[in-house]
């Protein structure tokens, strides 16, 4: 299904679940036997859902966006430093956090290739030396 398509589905939906939601309310025959304030609150609850539906839809496009654009930028338009994360990944391993030390570890020894264990003035120190002569972009297989 394409987006045009999409769309004009989600519109016709919003449009029957407000068309449900008035009918609900004015016609008492619509819940035979259900006392006003039953009929407004489905009356309400249809308009609720019909403006859920139409948010979701629209965060929808907007998500979708987003993941084409990303997706540009990390099929290799823009080139990567690693530099950057390295230091905000030795940074992490004094984080008081253990699972974030965990993960900056693991990233740190994936990126680096180095097998260091997961001290934090280890590292720092590895990396005072290492920083100046680290490539800018990442070799193949990084």
């Amino acid at each position: 299904m394409n987006a045009t398509t999409k769309v004009l589905v989600g519109l016709l939906l919003q449009l029957a679940l407000f068309a449900f939601a008035v009918y609900v309310v004015v016609d008492a025959d619509a819940v035979p036997g259900a006392p006003t304030a039953t009929r407004v609150g489905l009356g309400v609850l249809a308009i609720a859902v019909a403006i859920v539906y139409g948010e979701t839809t629209r965060l929808r496009v907007h998500l979708a966006a987003l993941l084409r654009g990303l997706q540009t930028e990390l099929s290799g338009t823009v080139p990567r430093d690693d530099r950057m994360a390295i230091d905000v990944l030795v940074a992490a391993l004094e984080s008081s956090d253990p699972a974030k030390r965990d993960i900056a570890h693991r990233n740190l020894v994936r990126l680096t290739k180095q097998d260091l264990p997961p001290d934090g003035a280890r590292w720092k120190a590895w990396w005072r030396d290492a920083r100046a002569t680290w490539p800018s972009t990442p070799t193949t297989g990084a």
